[in-house]
């Protein structure tokens, strides 16, 4: 606060009539005062600010766990393509090994059909 007293004081000792310095003071005292915070004002702010920083906790504990969900679900499908590319290899050879033996049959059959043809005269 301003002491507007003393202010009025020192403006009549430097030549300002009484009601000049009056007027002066007064007006130097509104204004710092009306641009002042008050300990009310601090303590507003203060539970304003204890709000923000409850719900900014809160909201990062949010994000957290969305991120830790996220997370999840991209070793669960990490985890997915990778046995379905294991599958999908396993099903690759597999179906190799059945034409390999299919070829293998074939040719052992032909193999035999014209051995007994030219077997046979």
């Amino acid at each position: 606060m301003i002491d507007a007293l003393a202010i009025s004081k020192k403006l009549k000792e430097s030549g300002f009539t009484p009601q000049q310095a009056e007027a002066q003071a007064e007006l130097w005292s509104d204004l710092v005062e009306s641009e002042l915070a008050t300990k009310r004002d601090l303590k507003d702010l203060d539970i304003k600010l204890s709000q923000v920083e409850a719900n900014l906790k809160r909201d990062i504990k949010e994000l957290d766990l969305k991120i830790s969900q996220v997370e999840a679900n991209l070793r669960r499908d990490i985890k997915e393509l990778e046995l379905k590319n294991e599958k999908g290899h396993s099903d690759a050879r597999t179906a190799m090994w059945q034409v390999g033996l299919g070829l293998a049959a074939f040719t052992i059959g032909g193999f035999g059909l014209l051995i007994r043809l030219f077997a046979h005269p």
